[in-house]
Protein backbone atom coordinates (compact mmCIF):
# COMPACT_ATOMS: atom_id res chain seq x y z
CA UNK A 1 0.00 0.00 0.00
CA UNK A 2 1.59 3.15 -0.87
CA UNK A 3 2.34 5.38 2.22
CA UNK A 4 1.41 9.39 1.79
CA UNK A 5 2.37 12.52 3.89
CA UNK A 6 -0.96 12.92 6.28
CA UNK A 7 0.26 15.55 8.45
CA UNK A 8 2.78 18.64 7.85
CA UNK A 9 3.33 21.47 10.18
CA UNK A 10 5.91 24.34 10.56
CA UNK A 11 6.65 27.08 12.42
CA UNK A 12 8.61 30.07 12.78
CA UNK A 13 11.01 30.85 15.44
CA UNK A 14 13.60 33.73 16.24
CA UNK A 15 16.77 32.67 18.79
CA UNK A 16 18.32 35.60 20.15
CA UNK A 17 21.98 35.52 20.35
CA UNK A 18 24.08 35.98 23.62
CA UNK A 19 25.27 39.37 22.61
CA UNK A 20 24.69 41.13 19.17
CA UNK A 21 28.18 40.68 16.78
CA UNK A 22 28.78 42.70 13.55
CA UNK A 23 29.36 41.45 10.29
CA UNK A 24 30.54 43.69 7.24
CA UNK A 25 27.51 46.44 7.06
CA UNK A 26 25.29 43.78 9.60
CA UNK A 27 24.55 43.62 12.91
CA UNK A 28 22.87 40.80 14.35
CA UNK A 29 21.11 40.45 17.09
CA UNK A 30 19.25 37.21 16.56
CA UNK A 31 18.07 34.10 14.16
CA UNK A 32 14.88 33.47 12.59
CA UNK A 33 14.52 29.44 11.59
CA UNK A 34 11.75 27.54 10.10
CA UNK A 35 10.90 24.38 11.65
CA UNK A 36 9.07 21.70 9.81
CA UNK A 37 7.63 18.12 11.02
CA UNK A 38 6.42 15.66 8.61
CA UNK A 39 4.03 12.39 9.41
CA UNK A 40 3.07 9.65 7.53
CA UNK A 41 0.15 6.68 7.31
CA UNK A 42 2.91 4.21 7.71
CA UNK A 43 3.81 6.13 11.26
CA UNK A 44 6.81 7.13 9.98
CA UNK A 45 7.74 11.01 10.36
CA UNK A 46 10.51 13.41 9.31
CA UNK A 47 12.32 17.06 10.57
CA UNK A 48 13.40 20.39 8.51
CA UNK A 49 14.64 23.60 9.07
CA UNK A 50 15.87 26.29 7.20
CA UNK A 51 17.67 29.91 8.06
CA UNK A 52 15.87 32.88 7.36
CA UNK A 53 18.40 35.26 8.37
CA UNK A 54 17.69 38.21 10.32
CA UNK A 55 13.78 38.40 10.13
CA UNK A 56 11.61 36.60 7.91
CA UNK A 57 10.25 33.64 9.96
CA UNK A 58 6.63 34.45 9.79
CA UNK A 59 6.75 35.54 6.12
CA UNK A 60 8.68 31.58 5.35
CA UNK A 61 5.60 30.28 7.31
CA UNK A 62 3.12 31.96 5.49
CA UNK A 63 4.53 30.58 2.13
CA UNK A 64 4.93 26.98 3.60
CA UNK A 65 1.01 27.56 4.75
CA UNK A 66 0.13 28.84 1.32
CA UNK A 67 2.22 26.56 -0.99
CA UNK A 68 3.46 23.37 0.78
CA UNK A 69 0.42 22.57 2.55
CA UNK A 70 -1.40 22.31 -0.40
CA UNK A 71 0.94 20.38 -2.85
CA UNK A 72 2.17 18.00 -0.64
CA UNK A 73 -0.83 16.38 1.99
CA UNK A 74 -1.46 12.97 0.71
CA UNK A 75 2.22 13.08 -1.67
CA UNK A 76 4.02 9.58 -1.43
CA UNK A 77 6.84 11.09 0.54
CA UNK A 78 10.22 8.35 -1.00
CA UNK A 79 10.35 10.84 -4.40
CA UNK A 80 11.43 13.79 -2.88
CA UNK A 81 12.16 14.49 -6.36
CA UNK A 82 9.00 14.62 -8.22
CA UNK A 83 7.64 16.77 -4.86
CA UNK A 84 10.24 19.64 -5.69
CA UNK A 85 9.29 19.40 -9.75
CA UNK A 86 5.60 20.21 -7.90
CA UNK A 87 6.08 23.26 -5.45
CA UNK A 88 8.61 24.60 -7.98
CA UNK A 89 6.04 24.75 -10.80
CA UNK A 90 3.67 25.82 -8.10
CA UNK A 91 5.77 28.77 -7.41
CA UNK A 92 6.79 29.76 -11.03
CA UNK A 93 5.56 33.15 -10.50
CA UNK A 94 5.58 33.92 -7.01
CA UNK A 95 9.46 32.84 -7.68
CA UNK A 96 11.78 30.29 -6.01
CA UNK A 97 14.12 32.04 -3.98
CA UNK A 98 14.48 34.08 -0.42
CA UNK A 99 11.54 32.61 1.83
CA UNK A 100 10.27 30.54 -0.88
CA UNK A 101 13.34 28.94 -0.79
CA UNK A 102 13.61 28.91 2.45
CA UNK A 103 9.75 26.88 2.78
CA UNK A 104 10.97 24.17 -0.35
CA UNK A 105 13.95 23.74 1.52
CA UNK A 106 13.27 22.90 4.90
CA UNK A 107 10.33 20.47 3.48
CA UNK A 108 12.75 18.93 1.21
CA UNK A 109 14.73 18.07 4.31
CA UNK A 110 12.13 16.72 6.35
CA UNK A 111 11.27 14.10 3.22
CA UNK A 112 14.97 12.97 3.32
CA UNK A 113 14.64 12.83 7.00
CA UNK A 114 11.77 11.05 6.97
CA UNK A 115 13.12 8.34 4.19
CA UNK A 116 16.09 7.78 5.89
CA UNK A 117 14.58 7.32 9.41
CA UNK A 118 12.10 4.82 7.69
CA UNK A 119 14.91 2.59 5.97
CA UNK A 120 17.04 2.39 9.81
CA UNK A 121 20.20 4.82 8.25
CA UNK A 122 21.13 7.80 8.98
CA UNK A 123 21.41 10.30 6.15
CA UNK A 124 25.08 9.74 5.01
CA UNK A 125 24.80 6.07 4.81
CA UNK A 126 21.10 6.73 2.78
CA UNK A 127 22.57 9.34 0.30
CA UNK A 128 25.82 7.03 -0.21
CA UNK A 129 26.03 3.86 1.12
CA UNK A 130 30.14 4.45 1.27
CA UNK A 131 29.59 7.64 3.32
CA UNK A 132 33.08 8.49 5.17
CA UNK A 133 32.86 8.08 8.81
CA UNK A 134 34.01 11.74 9.47
CA UNK A 135 34.40 14.66 7.99
CA UNK A 136 37.33 17.91 8.02
CA UNK A 137 35.89 21.45 9.64
CA UNK A 138 37.49 24.27 10.10
CA UNK A 139 36.48 26.87 12.74
CA UNK A 140 34.29 29.70 12.04
CA UNK A 141 34.03 33.07 13.61
CA UNK A 142 36.08 36.71 13.31
CA UNK A 143 32.72 38.55 13.93
CA UNK A 144 33.30 41.69 15.68
CA UNK A 145 31.19 42.63 19.12
CA UNK A 146 31.74 46.18 18.69
CA UNK A 147 35.37 48.01 18.46
CA UNK A 148 38.12 45.97 16.75
CA UNK A 149 40.46 44.66 19.30
CA UNK A 150 43.44 43.05 18.42
CA UNK A 151 43.23 40.89 21.86
CA UNK A 152 39.98 39.84 21.13
CA UNK A 153 40.61 38.31 17.72
CA UNK A 154 44.02 36.54 19.37
CA UNK A 155 41.90 34.81 22.23
CA UNK A 156 39.49 33.48 19.41
CA UNK A 157 42.39 32.15 17.11
CA UNK A 158 43.95 30.77 20.11
CA UNK A 159 40.53 28.96 21.33
CA UNK A 160 40.26 27.36 18.09
CA UNK A 161 44.14 26.04 17.74
CA UNK A 162 43.68 24.42 21.22
CA UNK A 163 40.54 22.78 20.08
CA UNK A 164 42.48 21.36 17.50
CA UNK A 165 41.43 23.24 14.57
CA UNK A 166 44.14 23.97 11.59
CA UNK A 167 41.41 25.12 9.35
CA UNK A 168 39.95 28.71 10.30
CA UNK A 169 37.80 30.96 8.59
CA UNK A 170 37.39 35.03 9.56
CA UNK A 171 35.23 37.44 8.62
CA UNK A 172 37.71 39.98 6.69
CA UNK A 173 36.49 43.50 4.62
CA UNK A 174 35.66 45.77 7.92
CA UNK A 175 36.49 49.37 7.72
CA UNK A 176 39.45 50.66 5.34
CA UNK A 177 41.36 48.41 2.84
CA UNK A 178 44.33 49.43 5.49
CA UNK A 179 42.38 48.68 8.40
CA UNK A 180 41.27 45.81 6.74
CA UNK A 181 44.74 44.30 5.55
CA UNK A 182 45.88 44.96 9.20
CA UNK A 183 43.06 42.95 10.79
CA UNK A 184 44.14 40.00 8.73
CA UNK A 185 47.89 39.88 8.81
CA UNK A 186 47.47 40.09 12.68
CA UNK A 187 45.05 37.14 12.46
CA UNK A 188 47.57 35.44 10.05
CA UNK A 189 50.42 36.09 12.81
CA UNK A 190 48.08 34.70 15.80
CA UNK A 191 47.63 31.70 14.19
CA UNK A 192 51.54 30.72 11.97
CA UNK A 193 51.65 30.11 8.48
CA UNK A 194 50.79 26.45 8.85
CA UNK A 195 47.58 26.92 9.48
CA UNK A 196 44.61 27.23 6.73
CA UNK A 197 43.09 30.82 6.64
CA UNK A 198 39.86 31.00 4.66
CA UNK A 199 38.80 34.91 4.73
CA UNK A 200 35.16 35.71 4.19
CA UNK A 201 34.13 39.02 2.87
CA UNK A 202 30.38 38.65 3.09
CA UNK A 203 29.43 40.93 0.04
CA UNK A 204 30.92 43.87 0.68
CA UNK A 205 31.50 44.84 -3.26
CA UNK A 206 29.06 45.53 -6.25
CA UNK A 207 32.28 46.57 -8.76
CA UNK A 208 35.04 44.44 -9.52
CA UNK A 209 37.43 47.92 -9.33
CA UNK A 210 36.67 48.06 -5.82
CA UNK A 211 37.03 44.33 -5.02
CA UNK A 212 40.61 44.41 -7.17
CA UNK A 213 42.80 46.25 -4.03
CA UNK A 214 41.76 44.17 -1.24
CA UNK A 215 41.38 40.68 -3.09
CA UNK A 216 45.06 41.21 -4.57
CA UNK A 217 46.42 42.68 -1.25
CA UNK A 218 44.77 38.57 0.91
CA UNK A 219 47.58 37.33 -1.24
CA UNK A 220 50.45 39.04 1.70
CA UNK A 221 48.31 36.34 4.31
CA UNK A 222 48.15 33.26 1.63
CA UNK A 223 44.50 32.51 2.45
CA UNK A 224 42.97 29.24 1.33
CA UNK A 225 40.05 30.69 -0.72
CA UNK A 226 38.41 34.41 -0.15
CA UNK A 227 34.57 34.26 0.15
CA UNK A 228 31.86 36.17 -1.10
CA UNK A 229 33.12 39.17 -2.33
CA UNK A 230 30.57 40.43 -4.16
CA UNK A 231 25.98 40.69 -3.19
CA UNK A 232 24.48 37.61 -4.78
CA UNK A 233 23.55 37.28 -8.34
CA UNK A 234 26.21 39.36 -9.75
CA UNK A 235 27.52 36.05 -11.82
CA UNK A 236 29.42 38.34 -14.10
CA UNK A 237 31.30 40.61 -11.71
CA UNK A 238 32.25 37.72 -10.33
CA UNK A 239 33.85 35.65 -13.23
CA UNK A 240 35.67 38.88 -14.34
CA UNK A 241 37.27 38.88 -10.62
CA UNK A 242 38.12 35.13 -11.28
CA UNK A 243 40.18 36.08 -14.06
CA UNK A 244 42.22 38.45 -12.38
CA UNK A 245 43.36 36.95 -9.09
CA UNK A 246 45.02 34.24 -8.47
CA UNK A 247 43.51 33.91 -4.84
CA UNK A 248 40.56 31.19 -4.94
CA UNK A 249 37.33 32.72 -5.12
CA UNK A 250 34.26 30.73 -3.06
CA UNK A 251 30.69 32.09 -3.34
CA UNK A 252 27.25 30.07 -3.31
CA UNK A 253 25.51 30.54 0.29
CA UNK A 254 23.02 33.06 -1.09
CA UNK A 255 21.96 30.83 -3.88
CA UNK A 256 19.13 29.23 -4.60
CA UNK A 257 19.20 26.73 -7.52
CA UNK A 258 21.51 24.86 -9.09
CA UNK A 259 20.88 26.80 -12.20
CA UNK A 260 23.18 29.74 -10.91
CA UNK A 261 25.91 26.99 -9.95
CA UNK A 262 26.54 25.79 -13.44
CA UNK A 263 26.59 29.26 -14.21
CA UNK A 264 29.53 29.58 -12.05
CA UNK A 265 30.70 26.09 -13.41
CA UNK A 266 30.58 27.39 -17.14
CA UNK A 267 32.57 30.80 -15.96
CA UNK A 268 35.08 29.16 -14.10
CA UNK A 269 34.71 32.00 -11.51
CA UNK A 270 35.13 30.19 -8.26
CA UNK A 271 37.00 27.40 -7.27
CA UNK A 272 34.57 26.69 -4.13
CA UNK A 273 30.81 26.10 -4.22
CA UNK A 274 29.32 26.79 -1.02
CA UNK A 275 25.17 26.00 -0.97
CA UNK A 276 23.43 25.65 1.92
CA UNK A 277 20.91 22.85 1.47
CA UNK A 278 18.12 24.51 4.34
CA UNK A 279 17.97 27.62 1.54
CA UNK A 280 19.58 26.12 -2.51
CA UNK A 281 16.09 23.51 -2.47
CA UNK A 282 17.15 21.27 -0.04
CA UNK A 283 19.08 17.91 -0.13
CA UNK A 284 17.51 17.63 -3.67
CA UNK A 285 19.08 20.31 -5.05
CA UNK A 286 22.26 20.35 -3.19
CA UNK A 287 22.89 17.09 -4.74
CA UNK A 288 22.32 18.39 -8.29
CA UNK A 289 24.87 21.16 -7.49
CA UNK A 290 27.28 18.98 -5.91
CA UNK A 291 26.98 16.39 -8.95
CA UNK A 292 28.16 20.24 -11.25
CA UNK A 293 30.88 20.29 -8.60
CA UNK A 294 32.48 17.23 -8.78
CA UNK A 295 32.19 17.50 -12.87
CA UNK A 296 33.99 20.27 -13.07
CA UNK A 297 36.57 19.40 -10.92
CA UNK A 298 35.29 21.97 -8.49
CA UNK A 299 35.63 22.20 -4.25
CA UNK A 300 32.15 21.94 -2.35
CA UNK A 301 32.26 22.90 0.94
CA UNK A 302 29.10 24.21 2.00
CA UNK A 303 28.17 26.84 4.89
CA UNK A 304 26.48 26.82 7.91
CA UNK A 305 24.47 24.33 9.40
CA UNK A 306 26.85 21.83 10.56
CA UNK A 307 24.83 19.77 12.15
CA UNK A 308 22.87 18.57 8.41
CA UNK A 309 25.93 18.88 6.19
CA UNK A 310 27.92 17.14 8.34
CA UNK A 311 25.96 13.88 6.52
CA UNK A 312 26.06 15.75 3.26
CA UNK A 313 29.88 16.04 3.11
CA UNK A 314 30.45 12.36 4.05
CA UNK A 315 28.43 11.31 1.12
CA UNK A 316 29.72 13.36 -1.78
CA UNK A 317 33.30 13.01 -3.23
CA UNK A 318 33.09 16.66 -4.01
CA UNK A 319 32.97 18.07 -0.34
CA UNK A 320 35.73 18.83 1.43
CA UNK A 321 34.80 20.95 4.82
CA UNK A 322 32.17 21.19 6.79
CA UNK A 323 31.72 25.10 8.60
CA UNK A 324 31.84 24.77 12.12
CA UNK A 325 30.82 27.31 14.81
CA UNK A 326 32.68 26.48 18.07
CA UNK A 327 30.20 27.98 20.59
CA UNK A 328 26.54 29.18 19.96
CA UNK A 329 27.33 32.59 20.20
CA UNK A 330 27.11 32.82 16.36
CA UNK A 331 25.13 30.04 15.23
CA UNK A 332 22.72 28.92 17.85
CA UNK A 333 20.72 26.43 15.83
CA UNK A 334 21.93 23.88 18.95
CA UNK A 335 19.51 25.50 21.14
CA UNK A 336 16.75 24.01 19.15
CA UNK A 337 17.61 20.63 18.95
CA UNK A 338 18.72 17.69 21.45
CA UNK A 339 21.98 16.23 19.81
CA UNK A 340 24.01 18.59 18.47
CA UNK A 341 27.13 17.40 16.77
CA UNK A 342 30.65 18.41 18.20
CA UNK A 343 33.82 18.72 16.31
CA UNK A 344 37.14 17.12 18.23
CA UNK A 345 40.57 18.06 16.38
CA UNK A 346 39.14 19.51 13.38
CA UNK A 347 37.05 16.41 12.68
CA UNK A 348 33.19 16.10 12.94
CA UNK A 349 31.93 11.96 13.27
CA UNK A 350 29.12 10.90 11.11
CA UNK A 351 25.85 10.79 14.06
CA UNK A 352 24.74 7.09 12.87
CA UNK A 353 21.45 7.49 14.84
CA UNK A 354 18.67 7.50 11.57
CA UNK A 355 17.44 10.64 9.66
CA UNK A 356 19.49 13.44 10.80
CA UNK A 357 20.30 12.10 13.95
CA UNK A 358 18.61 14.93 16.25
CA UNK A 359 14.94 16.02 17.13
CA UNK A 360 13.92 19.49 17.89
CA UNK A 361 13.49 20.43 21.30
CA UNK A 362 9.71 21.33 22.36
CA UNK A 363 10.58 23.26 24.94
CA UNK A 364 12.80 25.31 23.48
CA UNK A 365 10.45 26.01 19.90
CA UNK A 366 7.97 27.02 22.39
CA UNK A 367 9.96 29.53 24.27
CA UNK A 368 11.24 31.05 20.62
CA UNK A 369 8.10 30.46 18.60
CA UNK A 370 7.21 34.08 16.45
CA UNK A 371 3.23 32.57 16.42
CA UNK A 372 1.20 29.64 16.02
CA UNK A 373 2.34 26.48 13.90
CA UNK A 374 1.29 26.39 10.46
CA UNK A 375 -0.69 22.89 10.61
CA UNK A 376 -2.19 20.48 7.99
CA UNK A 377 -3.88 17.38 8.30
CA UNK A 378 -4.97 15.44 4.87
CA UNK A 379 -8.82 14.92 4.25
CA UNK A 380 -9.43 12.32 1.39
CA UNK A 381 -11.30 13.68 -1.41
CA UNK A 382 -14.70 12.65 -0.99
CA UNK A 383 -16.24 10.70 -3.93
CA UNK A 384 -19.24 11.91 -5.71
CA UNK A 385 -21.65 9.02 -6.92
CA UNK A 386 -23.89 9.17 -10.05
CA UNK A 387 -27.74 8.57 -9.48
CA UNK A 388 -29.63 7.58 -12.25
CA UNK A 389 -32.95 9.54 -12.80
Amino acid sequence: MTVIVTRLSAIAVRVPLATPVLAPQLKISFRDYLLVTLECSDGSRGIGFSYIGTGGGRSTAMVFDEFVLQNVLGADPSNPQAIARKLKFSTRIQGRGGIVANALSALDIALWDRNSRAAGLSLAQAINPDAAKSVPAYASGGYLSGEYRPADLEREIKANLDAGFRSIKLKCAFGTPNEDLARVKAARGFMGDDVTLMLDAYNRWTRVEDALPSVIAYQDVNPYWVEDPFEPDLLDELAVLGQKVPVTLATGEFYFSPAAFQTMANQKSVGVFQAEAPRCGGITDWLKIAAIAEKHGIEFSPCWFHDLHVHLVAASPAAKYVEYFPTRDILNFAELIDKPVMARDGQITVPCDPGVGFDFVIEAVEKYALGKAVTGTYVPPTRVSAVAS
